[in-house]
């Protein structure tokens, strides 16, 4: 079972993002979601990101992300 938080906007100096927490039996996974840019954090050190400059378009970015967090988020539930 999975626990989770809704998101939180964080202003920061330079740049406005979002950022939720879903803990799972075993890990902890912190999801940031920034203008032109999202990723997640697995346990606190592995870090995967998805940038602008490496997809075509934003949708593309965002399908590629959601995807990733949706596996993610289905091994972290076990």
């Amino acid at each position: 079972m999975l626990r989770y938080g809704d998101f939180e906007k964080i202003v920061g100096k330079t740049e406005t993002y979002f950022r939720a927490t879903v803990e799972g039996p075993n890990h902890a996974l912190e999801v940031y979601v920034y203008q032109d840019e999202a990723g997640y954090m697995l346990d606190g050190k592995r870090w995967t990101i998805f940038e602008k400059p490496d997809y075509r378009s934003e949708n593309e970015l965002l399908e590629a992300f959601l995807k990733s967090l949706r596996e993610k988020l289905l091994d972290i539930a076990k």
